[in-house]
């Protein structure tokens, strides 16, 4: 009788807790052409564990989320080993390809590590994407900072704007260079962070109703503040207070001048806008630099003879008919070729210089 009660007992406790699902710690969530892990065809929603080898081939391409907060787009003949994945380490051996890996603050934050034939790559909330080959690899920084390790104990930190060139005879740090592939992928980040934001407020919905009502955030700049957050730029997941959102507002100021700086540099680049260097202005400076052309001798002495003449009216003073002058162009008067929005330019006659004027700031070309 008391084993009847007891297992009774256990039967009501399993009826009573409710079992929630563990949310994978990596699972490929998109799979196109060839792709396999382990040697078996890949498929979005296959759960991976530790040891698992991923392999795209000449048109495969995949997608790989982790901790329901970070992202590793693997491009097409690239090759990946999960050698440690916990809900306190992510470790990552790429030995071939090119990979973009995206660490943000939601989901479960762990320690990223991914390492090359070259270097190792440790970071925690920031973005960057590795390229290796048979020789070298490439590791380039966009957001946050990357600490790196060569093979030869070399210590390197990449910081945004950065790419570390590593091989077997070390390693250098210098200048990123433009890629549009890196733009491509910071568009998918932008899109897979606003999903990410939205779900943590829906989350916490009535947390940040408290905090819209005592920072006065609307719903779309508590949404900002999120996604801010997820990246790294603000400490705290919700505002606390009006001044938190002013400097929201800030951040996203030097975003948009950021952005606005990039596009006028864009346009020089496209020809959009004369630089320092254009044909025309090259040919304005020779015009200036010209001899002066000779005068005829005969105008000089009909010049002189008018003078002494009664019958001849003496020209007016230039003084005289010189116009007040104009009122300063304002920014709101420039004129410039496609530039980008919020930016303000103007050229000179001459064509060498460009002057942009973007939220408060000039910035000359």
């Amino acid at each position: 009788m008391r084993h009847i009660l007891l297992l009774i007992t256990v039967l009501l406790l399993a009826a009573c807790t409710k079992v929630t699902p563990e949310t994978p710690d990596a699972v490929i969530t998109n799979a196109t052409g060839d792709v396999s892990i382990d040697d078996q065809p890949a498929f979005a929603g296959k759960t991976l564990l530790t040891g698992a080898r991923i392999v795209t081939g000449a048109n495969g391409e995949a997608t790989i989320t982790f901790l329901k907060g970070s992202v590793l787009r693997l491009e097409p003949n690239s090759t990946i080993t999960i050698l440690e994945l916990s809900n306190q380490t992510i470790h990552i051996n790429q030995s071939n390809g090119r990979s973009w890996n995206r660490i943000t603050r939601f989901g479960k934050p762990a320690d990223y590590t991914l390492e090359t034939p070259y270097a190792v790559a440790t970071v925690r909330g920031t973005a960057f994407g590795v390229d290796v080959d048979e020789d070298h690899a490439e590791i380039k920084v966009t957001h946050g900072s990357v600490a790196t390790e060569t093979e030869d104990g070399e210590n390197e930190t990449v910081d945004a704007g950065e790419q570390l060139d590593a091989d077997e005879d070390g390693a250098v740090v210098e200048a990123l260079e433009e890629d549009t592939w890196i733009d491509e992928q910071e568009d998918a980040d932008e899109e897979f962070i606003e999903e990410l934001a939205e779900e943590y407020i829906e989350e916490h919905q009535d947390e940040y109703a408290d905090a819209g009502e005592e920072s006065g955030a609307t719903p779309e700049q508590l949404e900002d503040w999120v996604e801010q957050w997820g990246e790294g730029d603000v400490d705290e997941p919700v505002p606390e207070d009006a001044e938190d959102i002013e400097h929201l507002e800030e951040l996203e100021a030097e975003e948009d001048l950021d952005e606005a700086e990039d596009a006028i540099e864009d346009a020089v680049d496209d020809g959009a806008i004369g630089d320092a260097n254009d044909d025309d202005a090259i040919e304005h400076d020779d015009a200036d630099d010209a001899e002066p052309e000779e005068t005829d001798a005969h105008e000089t002495d009909d010049a002189v003879s008018t003078a002494d003449d009664p019958t001849v009216q003496e020209a007016p003073d230039a003084a005289d008919h010189v116009d007040e002058p104009a009122d300063a162009p304002t920014a709101d008067d420039a004129v410039s070729a496609p530039h980008a929005p919020g930016a303000i330019g103007s050229a000179d006659a001459a064509g060498m210089t460009f002057d942009a004027m973007v939220c408060g700031r000039t910035i000359g070309f």
